[in-house]
């Protein structure tokens, strides 16, 4: 009974070894594109094998990104949120008119879109629109973080109307609140 019992533990030992020297190997050998959180340190080596290699200096806003297209260059900076949870794409837009009032119903327009559940929003930093999306950072690659900043510029693209001051049309001198 003892040899049997003894050919178990020499089997399950072996089996054991197998199966962790397999896992190890396994990681070593993963793809560096495998979904995972991706690290502060690693968003400009990420953003460059995701096909947007940043422009200039990493700022205080993060790594900026561009993207031509035929209406125009977009652009948004890239940085992780300070607990590392999520990778941000933040844009400053349009700045408001100098000295007038928003409409109050161009504002209640961004309000409302803020409502939404899009994970994007709109805030007003120094007389500036800017908008904001988070992406939650669990597991992303080069590739998922390349299809965010896409349609983080498909979004700027489709609100247009919503930041940008010129398409709010003629303001209708009724003395109508706005903000200032």
């Amino acid at each position: 009974m003892h040899r049997v019992l003894s050919r178990r533990v020499v089997a399950l030992a072996a089996a054991v070894a197998v199966v962790a020297f397999a896992a190890r190997g396994a990681a070593e050998d993963a793809p560096a594109s495998a979904p995972r959180a991706i690290d502060e340190k690693e968003v400009e080596a990420v953003l460059r094998e995701a096909g947007f290699p940043p422009v200039g200096e990493k700022t205080p806003f993060g790594y900026r990104v561009e993207q031509k297209r035929p209406e125009g260059v977009y652009f948004a900076h890239v940085a992780t949120s300070p607990d590392g949870a999520y990778l941000w794409l933040t844009a400053p837009l349009e700045a408001l008119p100098a000295g007038e009032s928003s409409p109050r119903r161009a504002l209640v327009e961004l309000l409302a879109f803020n409502a939404g559940d899009g994970g994007a929003a709109f805030s007003l930093a120094k007389d500036r629109i800017h908008l904001m999306r988070a992406v939650d950072n669990r597991a992303l690659t080069p590739a998922l973080v390349a299809l965010e900043i896409e349609a983080y510029f498909d979004l700027v693209r489709r609100t247009v109307s919503l930041w940008d001051p010129a398409r709010w049309g003629p303001r209708p001198d009724t003395g109508e609140g706005g903000m200032r």
